[in-house]
């Protein structure tokens, strides 16, 4: 699965109590098309924003989502795509409001 290192973070508000709250912080995005309908012109996609958890030898072993939305692209966000789903993603990130500075696929 391809995952997206992003500048800036996603910063997501978290409520402990109605008097108290915390922010989580996503540093990575991945998403998938649900459904994907061949010859559509409209694609709606499941973003996910969150984290890797790692082992002891700082290898990810898990995703944990903190937050996710569904968006729909069409037109030139997914012209061009086909075997390369980094255009995709970097159009969803773009679409959202923040940048892939890094590709990673996970599993390895």
């Amino acid at each position: 699965m391809l995952f997206g290192k992003i500048s800036p973070q996603a910063v997501i508000p978290q409520m402990i109590t109605p008097f108290q709250q915390t922010e989580l912080v996503a540093e990575y995005i991945t998403a998938s098309a649900e459904p994907y309908i061949l010859g559509t012109n409209v694609v709606n996609f499941h973003v996910r924003y969150g984290n890797f958890n790692y082992n002891e030898e700082n290898v990810p072993v898990s995703f944990e989502t903190l937050h996710q939305v569904f968006i729909s692209l069409s037109g030139e966000a997914i012209a061009d795509w086909g075997t390369d789903d980094t255009t995709v993603l970097t159009a969803i990130a773009t679409e959202e409001g923040t940048t892939i500075t890094e590709f990673e696929n996970w599993p390895l």
